[in-house]
């Protein structure tokens, strides 16, 4: 819901939106969250049904990224679960984890170089360099012992910002002229290129932090970022294998001329998606997102494979003996 304007209600037990002189009923039984952004209305009948249902309602700013959800307080497990999580890193598995998670993000980042490098040959010899990196890096994480990614937490991070920033910069050669102004821009994108970016991580920043909740998880307790006031930082870390769909789909709509200057909303501060470039940038993205394809022997969506990482780290949690760490 991102046109101004836009209203949701409540009508014989269904959602009733309105946009202008647009007006659709929808069943709760076919909607799994609401993305409301800025001047939308929502009423409290509406709230009730979404939590009859289990919909997320999520808040999200111009750029894309939540700034709140509307929900039930309760989580998706018990309180022993979160105990658990607080207690990870005093466990050897935590290290284990942080790798596995570190390494799964530089394969997905080779992996995607690799999409690349045949179809845009001008840039091959940028590209097979940074992958050659990449998977040097990637062999000195997997031979790594796993206690240094929770005792040497500070270089450790020092050794991802160097490999995304290898990565990165082959990525960026792709982007058209005009599009990236040569540095990355967060809040606010100073370019399309990061503000298209920016746009798609904030999409997958509002699912994955709903996921983590819904399996009963604290969303700001991490383990490889550092926790930070109002930070979500297991989304943070959860997120990183995941990057590179944003990075592709990001570098395909500015390739692909699918965004023009008209998308766009060029302000003092930054640029912004506008309202067409929302509703172009979102359909394409949920569409890519929920293509079913081959993940570790089983064919899944993309959105599911964030439902199986998270599902992974919970057994993780629930097999830690938390009792040996009191009763020695």
């Amino acid at each position: 819901m991102n046109s101004y304007g836009s209203r949701v209600r409540c009508e014989d037990g269904m959602f009733r939106i309105t946009s202008g002189d647009d007006l659709q009923l929808l069943s709760p039984f076919k909607v799994t969250r609401l993305l409301l952004a800025s001047s939308c209305s929502l009423s409290t009948d509406a709230i009730a049904l979404a939590m009859e249902h289990g919909i997320e309602l999520v808040l999200i700013k111009r750029n894309g990224h939540a700034y709140g959800r509307i929900w039930d307080f309760s989580y998706g497990s018990t309180a022993e679960l979160r105990r658990a999580q607080a207690m990870f890193p005093y466990f050897p598995e935590a290290g284990i984890w942080i790798k596995g998670i570190l390494l799964s993000k530089v394969k997905a980042q080779i992996s995607l170089l690799k999409h690349f490098v045949h179809r845009r040959p001008a840039h091959s010899v940028l590209i097979i360099e940074s992958t050659s990196k990449l998977e040097m890096m990637a062999q000195r994480l997997a031979d790594s012992d796993p206690k240094k990614f929770v005792r040497e937490a500070d270089q450790v991070r020092g050794f991802e910002g160097y490999s995304s920033k290898v990565y990165f910069n082959a990525l960026t050669a792709l982007v058209p002229a005009g599009w990236y102004l040569g540095v990355r821009s967060r809040r606010p994108a100073k370019d399309k290129f990061n503000c298209a970016l920016n746009y798609l991580y904030g999409i997958l920043y509002g699912r994955l932090e709903g996921i983590v909740i819904n399996h009963g998880l604290d969303p700001a307790m991490g383990f490889l970022h550092r926790l930070e006031h109002n930070r979500p930082s297991l989304v943070l870390d959860l997120i990183e294998p995941y990057r590179p769909w944003a990075d592709q789909q990001a570098v395909k709509l500015c390739q692909g001329n699918l965004l023009s200057d008209d998308h766009f909303d060029f302000e003092e501060e930054g640029v912004l998606l506008n309202e067409a470039g929302r509703k172009l940038v979102i359909p394409l993205f949920n569409e890519y997102m929920n293509e079913v394809v081959q993940y570790q022997g089983m064919r899944r969506s993309r959105y599911n494979q964030m439902h199986v990482g998270c599902t992974k780290l919970t057994q993780v949690l629930k097999e830690l003996n938390l009792d040996s760490l009191f009763f020695q």
